[in-house]
């Protein structure tokens, strides 16, 4: 079956047509300009999409209809190339949003651990009250964060690499840490055979601004010049950062949620051990408080101080 077109040229055999750029040829030597359409896609080759039907194979060759050359989809490719942008965004969304929970788990007992963070945050919770504890809790917070971003940046990795930086925060770290617990022996000895009245030992420091940012003060120095920190954003945030993501982004977003699961904990244990301030804060139950805790901060100023890779 022949099919012609109407050009006011004699009559061509359309499977003899083929296409050399901007016009048909026939074996007969007859050509055919190319019109182009509104859209920049010409009449002919929509005419060549219709006669070549659904049913029509292609030919071989460079024969109209016979190539996609030849009938070009407008848009197919730009709309494949948006499909797979689409599915690795959401195949990377999927990977992260898989990964949360084993890191909240992870995060909820790290938290837990004995440290110098919690044996603070308890000190400060039953000696000052909530308020108190508040402005240490968000200063071990920042310290952790400043941290992970450091370790994204890989100025963490530096200083675990680095010998000389590494000896100089764990000394920093634990003699801070021995400051504070000698601190807290001083007081207990001060306290003796002394009846200090719990309120004025409780309201003075934790409503100046000046005992709040001090307090503050004290979480961020005790999480920053802890050199283990830096090790521990090292080993553990690239274990739940998939390999297609961007590092740094993925990082600090993780970061911002392990400070809010944190946060979120030691707030609780910070209003658990405030109300029960009123007994801690009695006298003889105050010394022995600022002992223990005194004890247990040496001790893990310490173990900071001579700590190793």
């Amino acid at each position: 079956m022949e099919a012609s077109v109407k050009t006011g040229l004699p009559k061509i055999d359309i499977h003899d047509l083929r296409y050399t750029g901007n016009t048909f040829a026939s074996a007969t030597g007859a050509t055919l300009k190319k019109p182009m359409t509104r859209a920049g896609h010409s009449s002919t080759e929509a005419a060549c999409r219709k006669i070549k039907g659904p049913g029509r194979e292609s030919s071989s060759g460079p024969g109209v209809c016979g190539s996609s050359d030849s009938c070009p989809e407008p848009g197919l490719r730009v709309g494949n190339k948006l499909s797979s942008r689409k599915a690795r965004w959401h195949d990377h969304r999927m990977d992260l949003v898989a990964s949360l929970p084993a890191f909240v788990v992870a995060v909820v007992l790290i938290s837990a651990s004995p440290g110098p963070a919690m044996a603070l945050i308890f000190r400060r919770a039953a000696l000052r009250g909530f308020t108190g504890a508040v402005p240490t809790v968000l200063g071990l917070e920042a310290g952790l964060y400043v941290w992970a971003l450091c370790a994204a940046g890989g100025l963490a990795a530096l200083v675990a690499a680095s010998e000389v930086a590494f000896v100089v925060l764990r000394v920093i770290g634990g003699l801070f840490l021995l400051y504070l617990g000698v601190k807290a022996w001083r007081t207990a000895w001060r306290s003796r055979g002394a009846e200090v009245t719990p309120e004025v030992v409780e309201e003075a420091p934790s409503r100046s601004a000046r005992g709040w940012w001090a307090a503050f003060g004290e979480g961020i120095v005790v999480m920053l010049a802890n050199p283990k920190a830096a090790v521990f954003m090292i080993a553990f945030y690239p274990q739940f950062v998939p390999s297609n993501r961007p590092l740094f982004t993925t990082t600090a977003l993780l970061a911002l949620a392990q400070v809010a699961i944190e946060t979120a904990l030691y707030l609780t244990l910070a209003a658990v051990v405030g109300r029960a301030g009123a007994w801690f804060r009695r006298p003889v139950i105050r010394r022995r408080l600022e002992a223990v805790s005194g004890a247990v901060l040496i001790a893990l100023g310490l173990r900071v101080a001579t700590s190793t890779h």
